[in-house]
């Protein structure tokens, strides 16, 4: 369990001999749990990357509030992203149609939707929708790309986009099973369900410790952290594993 003890968040855990044991969460750099597997593929999986560069894998959903993105998640379930957040949203089933030219947000002069056919359509992002696909306000009409010719959207970054700076204090990246990577921090982790917040202050739950691969402890910018794949191999018979500062893995 993850929880305060003595007005610190600690790491409880027992160890191989059954001794119970508590570590403060600021001398843990690595917690890890399973192994990661590539999620399953349809018209409507796509893969979200925020502008702190999370990246999460799910089906989406018709949209239920304006300028949001939803989906459904293997690992946080039902969730929703303020376009405001969101870099760009890639269709992983036309993965081989994404554009091979990657323009920064402050170099996009607009909002842009890719085809399959590799023309790009900008404008203004409207709506997102796991029936439909993408709208896009282009001038004084909407233009509408199908799931199956949809390739990736992205946004242009503009005064009232989010990109929070990294915590000052100790945060944390978590790795779902499914390949996701989310930087936050922790609020609590008891009875196999993770809650945390994302660096925007939103609230995220994993529900099940199966669908967590690890949680690592974050420094300096989130914005360049890559998912590291050699973090699954610190899963041993099914036991938690966890490593200090000092390079010595615990389990």
């Amino acid at each position: 369990a993850i929880k305060q003890i003595a007005g610190k968040l600690c790491v409880e855990y027992e160890r191989l001999d059954g001794k119970s044991e508590s570590l403060p969460c600021s001398d843990v750099v690595e917690i890890a749990m399973g192994t990661p597997a590539a999620p399953a593929v349809a018209p409507a999986t796509v893969e979200i990357i925020t502008t702190v560069g999370d990246s999460i894998f799910g089906t989406l959903n018709d949209p239920e509030k304006p300028d949001m993105v939803t989906l459904t998640s293997p690992g946080l379930g039902k969730s929703s992203f303020p376009f405001l957040t969101v870099d760009q949203l890639r269709f992983l089933a036309n993965r081989s149609t994404w554009p091979t030219r990657f323009v920064a947000p402050k170099d996009r002069s607009a909002d842009a939707g890719w085809t399959i056919t590799g023309d790009e359509r900008k404008g203004t992002l409207l709506e997102f929708s796991g029936s439909k696909g993408v709208d896009l306000q282009k001038k004084d009409r909407v233009v509408s790309v199908s799931l199956a010719n949809a390739a990736v959207a992205w946004f242009a970054a503009t005064p009232q986009t989010k990109t929070p700076e990294a915590p000052k204090s100790l945060y944390s990246v978590i790795l779902l099973t499914d390949g996701a990577s989310i930087s936050g921090t922790f609020s609590s982790f008891a009875n196999g369900s993770l809650t945390f917040s994302d660096l925007y202050g939103t609230a995220r739950t994993v529900p099940a410790a199966s669908k967590m691969r690890s949680v690592s402890r974050g420094s300096g910018s989130p914005h360049s952290m890559p998912s590291d794949p050699a973090f699954g191999a610190w899963n041993v018979a099914g036991r938690t594993r966890f490593g200090l500062g000092d390079g010595v893995p615990r389990r």
